[in-house]
């Protein structure tokens, strides 16, 4: 049965997003090369979300795109662009037409896992013979793709190891700059006595948080895609929002938390007059006793901690969770 789509549903999705997944590098400027030349010839357009290949002549929307890169018709570049970004098409009779949901190798890449062989991203028993050793490595030599297909039981087994620890790994550093951020400038606040927020603006948190957040909701949206069809793995995407889940770590922090980052951050005392920080922190301590620093310092920021809380009208932490069953 032949698939239908909501055209203007595919052309929401952002060209910079397609070129990313396609392995492709996107300059400063909204330059990008889509063959061996010296100097990038194809143009990016944000506001209209379109292209133009100045060497060729070419251009359009994300449709276009994909049938230029794909070199196929439009019907074909609608469904590529669909199935790559887990887009259900509507039929005429308002049913669901099916299709494979495939990965691209840079998709796979951005989760950890190597696309062009499965067994790149398996762990082998050494204690096995040579023969069933070159049997299993045989066997599932093959893309990832191909093993989702044909082997699926191993497939989901590489995505709960590999891709699953990836985006843990990935949501963890992003939760933990931000706490960074914060403590850090609640530490500057009190040694420096600087007349500015603890508490950044909306503009600032997103300044330094926007990519972030933009690169983890789309690993986020890929790892959702890639579990599609698994039967023993559920991924429950978050969509990351900066403004918000700063306001909401804030919102979390406890004394506790506060001292252990604190104490994961030592070098940040560094950075400060001994002498200064000595009198802001109403510590006489040695100059390496790091820890004491740590316990005098939290005591100073928490009551900052606690008006921003008040004065924000901040929410309870946010959870950032992923099941499996």
């Amino acid at each position: 049965m032949k698939n239908y789509y909501d055209i203007e549903e595919l052309k929401r999705i952002r060209i910079s997003e397609v070129l990313q997944d396609y392995g492709i590098t996107l300059n400063k400027h909204g330059f990008f090369s889509i063959r061996n030349e010296r100097t990038a010839s194809c143009k990016y357009y944000e506001k209209t979300n379109s292209f133009y290949d100045f060497g060729s002549g070419t251009g359009g929307n994300v449709i276009n795109l994909i049938g230029y890169l794909e070199q196929c018709s439009g019907t074909e570049a609608m469904e590529k662009l669909a199935s790559l970004y887990h887009i259900e098409p509507v039929n005429k009779n308002g049913q669901s037409g099916s299709r494979k949901i495939q990965l691209t190798d840079s998709q796979y890449a951005l989760l950890g896992i190597a696309a062009d062989k499965a067994t790149k991203n398996m762990s082998f028993d050494l204690d096995l013979d040579y023969e069933e050793l070159k049997r299993i490595s045989d066997k599932y030599m093959i893309p990832m793709n191909a093993l989702k297909e044909k082997y699926l039981p191993v497939y989901e087994t590489i995505v709960a190891t590999v891709a699953v620890e990836e985006i843990e790994r990935k949501r963890t550093a992003y939760r933990d700059n931000l706490h960074n951020d914060y403590v850090f400038r609640c530490l500057m606040k009190t040694i420096e006595n600087l007349p500015v927020p603890s508490m950044p603006a909306g503009g600032e948190i997103l300044r330094k948080f926007k990519q972030a957040e933009e690169d983890l909701n789309r690993m986020e949206k890929v790892m959702a895609i890639a579990c599609q069809g698994c039967k023993t793995i559920t991924f429950r995407p978050i969509t990351h929002d900066a403004i918000k889940e700063y306001q909401e770590m804030v919102a979390g922090i406890d004394l506790s938390q506060l001292r252990q980052i604190l104490d994961d951050n030592l070098i940040w005392f560094d950075a400060f007059d001994y002498d200064k920080s000595k009198a802001a922190l109403g510590d006489n301590r040695e100059r390496d006793d790091y820890s004491g620093f740590c316990e005098s310092a939290a005591r100073q920021i928490m009551p900052m901690i606690e008006s921003d809380r008040s004065n924000h009208d901040l929410l309870p932490e946010h959870s950032f969770q992923m099941a499996e069953k």
